[in-house]
């Protein structure tokens, strides 16, 4: 037994419709009374019960109603109260889904609700034949009010014949699905009990054979004895159900004899396609006869033909108009699928063929082809209408491949064919970007290499590599024998601001895949320092009195990264103390150099020359290159120029002397900045930052400054 719980309240929209049920449902209800579903677990939610089977039976009683008044041929009411009916039925299996959720014994309710919404559909079909066959009625009772009828109206009070006989037909079947639906409603059961009122529905909807029956008669009586037939015509009606047929399917078909207003039985009716008689069929006392012809699997009946019939009456040949009947060859599909359009020589590609033919259905032991390349295989579909293979890149090699499939021509199906794919087996690269700075002031040469790497113990060799920033190609560079790559871009015409670098593989042959790589830097402009003092703290503003925002800076929410940047001045501070220790070692770097046979340049004519001094060629590493010249330009500075660099002066500090002296600025900085990589930070130099050494002491040489020397 379950243990006590809560009594379960109830959501809006359960409030909404019990709200709404007894407000309109009430009245339909009467005195009828509401038997309770017994249960070992009925007290949790029995207000629930209670309202489902208020809604049941007020769409029983609803229901009831609308049969009545499709008896007395008043669909306009039974449209209504087939409304109230179907308006309740999906509510009450809402709330059955709950009960199912919070007591899952009471599984058994859920056979409830079928019954109710298959009337209901059932009642809809019926309302729409309905309406049909009452149109029916007024047209033959309109011609019928007439003195005289032309042949186009005869012609039109036999199709309105052939039109009531399917409309009845279909009220017929209709009222046996209602029947079905009606009987379960009436033996429904839950813990042996009936929950639902007693009602009339079997009996109403058998009832409506009654309308059916005497609706005909009706109408057959105004055709016969209303209708102001001309004493001498005869017609024989003729129809096909379907004038679309494939082969092996069966030609079906049927029609009326009638003359002067009367149906003639009793009578041979003979079928013919295209002329040739295929079928006979004979009269019933209603003047009506049916016929069927199975279209044999064979080639040559595939087209357009003409059928017709005739019939002999009283030494008279009647012929009914001819019908266009098209039999064409079954349709079929093959479709390929693919695992995958791209793969490597390692990777598995799946193929799948599936052959259906209308309406989707599997086609299983039928020879079809698979063509891969220039390559046929042969294969037959199994169970399903598919047949899979699955191959490894290897298998099907290096290069781009285009499978189809086919299915020849098999009486009675179509040849079809697959739509080509394409699978491209290759081998998948690996491209790595990295940059020697992401931080360039205006005009600075964005420097860095990058690596290509493939899926192979052999590398690509050498291969085109474009670069691009911000989605403009700038240039591409070649890959040397083991993938390596470096590049050298100018970013005088670009915006200071954040850019993004983009490498491609792109231009490739199909064995390469294609790969790239991104990085972002910046050009910093000339209002940022190289150092900046302070960073900008999250959620810290020193506007609004600096007092109080100051103790939120060292204890706020953010502090940490107060005291991260103060972590790191003060690593840097120790770090230039011991920079400046190395420097003041007992050799500097320029007696290093001189050791190895450099001086410092001589003068001319008692100045010394705006232009270098001729590197010695034995220097070869580009580190040391460009100390040289880095040292070289000192030298020159403190000659005829007199100025005051010691050996005790860091580079950054020199660098801000001769730009206090008005030489450029942009320059010294670039200088200083290559000699601290160059001496200081462990990495090689490239060829590119000696031309760039070159060039930014040349600008300084020519300057000359333009403050006097001290």
């Amino acid at each position: 037994m379950s243990a006590p719980c809560d009594e379960p309240t109830h959501s809006p929209f359960r409030a909404a419709v019990i709200a709404c049920v007894l407000a309109l449902m009430l009245p339909l209800l009467a005195l009828d009374s509401v038997a309770e579903i017994p249960h070992e677990n009925y007290d949790l939610i029995d207000p629930d019960l209670d309202l489902v089977v208020v809604m049941l039976n007020a769409s029983i009683r609803a229901s009831e109603d609308a049969l009545r008044s499709f008896y007395v041929q008043d669909t306009e009411s039974a449209r209504k109260f087939i409304a109230v009916a179907s308006s309740v039925v999906a509510p009450a299996a809402v709330l059955l889904r709950d009960i199912d959720e919070v007591s899952p014994s009471y599984e058994q309710l859920s056979v409830l609700i079928p019954p109710f919404s298959s009337l209901d559909d059932g009642m809809r079909a019926f309302a729409e034949s309905e309406d049909r066959m009452l149109a029916i009625k007024e047209e033959v009772e309109a011609i019928a009010s007439e003195g005289n009828i032309s042949d186009d109206e005869a012609i039109a009070v036999i199709d309105s014949m052939q039109e009531l006989n399917i409309v009845l037909s279909d009220m017929n079947s209709t009222i046996e699905a209602m029947l079905i639906s009606a009987n379960e409603i009436g033996s429904l059961e839950v813990a042996d009990r009936h929950p639902f009122v007693p009602n009339e529905l079997a009996e109403l909807v058998e009832r409506l054979r009654e309308l059916i029956f005497s609706t005909h008669d009706e109408i057959a009586v105004l055709i016969e004895e209303g209708i102001p037939w001309q004493n001498d015509e005869s017609y024989l009606l003729f129809w096909v159900v379907d004038a679309d047929l494939y082969l092996g399917e069966t030609l079906r078909g049927g029609g009326y004899l009638i003359r002067n207003g009367t149906f003639i039985g009793g009578s041979t009716v003979n079928v013919f396609f295209d002329g040739s008689a295929i079928a006979q069929a004979y009269t019933d006392a209603d003047g009506s006869f049916a016929f069927d012809h199975a279209i044999p699997v064979n080639a040559s009946w595939v087209g357009a033909h003409d059928v017709n019939s005739s019939a002999r009456l009283d030494g008279e040949v009647i012929t009914s108009k001819k019908i266009l009947v098209t039999v064409s060859l079954v349709p079929t599909m093959m479709s390929l699928r693919l695992s995958n359009s791209t793969i490597s020589q390692s990777d598995e590609l799946r193929v799948e063929a599936v052959l259906t033919r209308e309406p989707n259905l599997p086609m299983p032991g039928f020879e079809c082809i698979l063509t891969v390349g220039e390559t046929f295989i042969d294969f037959t579909t199994d169970a399903d209408g598919t047949s899979v293979w699955t191959w490894k890149g290897s298998e099907l090699g290096l290069g781009t491949h285009v499978l189809s499939a086919m299915f020849p021509e098999t009486l009675p199906y179509a040849f079809c064919e697959s739509d080509y794919e394409t699978v491209v087996v290759d081998v998948p690269t690996t491209l790595t970007l990295n940059l020697f700075s992401d931080r360039l002031g205006p005009g600075d040469y964005l420097m860095g290499d990058g690596e290509l790497r493939a899926d192979l113990p052999s590398l690509p060799g050498e291969q085109w590599i474009t670069l691009s920033v911000d989605g403009t190609v700038i240039t591409n560079v070649t890959t040397d024998p083991a993938g390596v790559f470096a590049f050298s871009i100018e970013t005088e015409d670009m915006d200071i601001g954040a850019h993004v670098l983009t490498a491609r593989f792109i231009d490739r042959d199909p064995y390469w895949r294609s790969s790239e790589d991104s990085a972002r830097f910046s050009i910093i402009g000339p209002s940022y320092s190289d150092y900046p003092f302070l960073p900008w703290i999250p959620g810290w503003d020193v506007g609004g009195g600096l007092q109080e925002q100051i103790p939120y800076l060292f204890f706020g929410e953010y502090a940490y990264v107060t005291w991260l940047f103060i972590i790191l001045v003060v690593g840097i501070v120790i770090k230039a103390l011991q920079v400046r220790g190395k420097r003041l070692a007992p050799r500097s770097v320029l007696e290093s150099i001189a050791a190895k046979g450099t001086e410092a340049p001589a003068s001319r004519n008692g100045k010394i020359s705006p232009s270098p001094e001729r590197m010695p060629d034995w220097l070869v590493s580009p580190n040391d290159k460009v100390i040289w010249h880095y040292h070289n330009l000192m030298a020159y500075l403190k000659g005829d120029f007199r100025i005051g660099i010691s050996n005790n002066m860091t580079h950054w500090e020199v660098a801000s002397l001769i730009e206090s002296l008005g030489y450029p600025r942009g320059d010294a900085a670039k200088v200083a900045l290559i000699f601290e990589r160059a001496q200081y930070s462990g990495s090689v130099s490239s060829e590119d930052d000696v031309r760039q050494m070159n060039s930014s002491s040349l600008n300084i040489r020519r300057s000359g400054g333009v403050r006097p020397a001290h």
